[in-house]
């Protein structure tokens, strides 16, 4: 037999002087169960379960600044995407690095892209910046459903 909470409704084991799931005491008879509630709320989650959210608009401007100078993906290093962050870091560099050398080969012949690459140039930092914001909102709004779910 299990002993119900009288606040929250749950069956918490006899012999508990304290609810699992919202910690208030517990009467020392057994007390029935309602049977209009729902089902019990599944205990909390471990804190150290998740990693905590990160704000979207730091990482925003982390991924953004150094990324006009050249360091892309330092954004997704500080959010814990490590492989993405240093496979965007050194993809950029790579990039950068063949079009480099096949400007030298090409004796310069590249040079009439150089306004797609001054594009290049601006918008990969921006895009990278903004979707690293939308994943640190998802990531954020995940946190929040599992911490503060909607109650029944």
């Amino acid at each position: 037999m299990s002993v119900g909470c009288r606040t929250c409704g749950s069956l918490n084991p006899v012999g508990s002087a304290f609810c699992q799931y919202c910690g208030a005491s517990l009467p020392q008879v057994p007390a029935p169960a309602d049977p209009f509630r729902t089902a019990p709320r599944p205990a909390p989650p471990n804190p150290g379960a998740l990693p905590p959210a990160k704000d979207p608009a730091t990482g925003l401007l982390i991924e953004l600044l150094p990324g006009f100078f050249g360091f892309l993906g330092i954004g997704y290093l500080w959010a814990g995407d490590v492989a993405l962050g240093l496979g965007l870091l050194i993809g950029y560099w790579c990039f950068w690095a063949i079009v480099g050398v096949l400007m030298f080969l090409t004796l310069g012949l590249l040079i009439c892209f150089l306004p797609l690459f001054g594009a290049l140039y601006f918008a990969a930092p921006i895009v990278s910046a903004l979707l690293l914001q939308k994943r640190l909102r998802q990531r954020q709004a995940q946190v929040a459903a599992v911490y503060y779910p909607v109650p029944y």
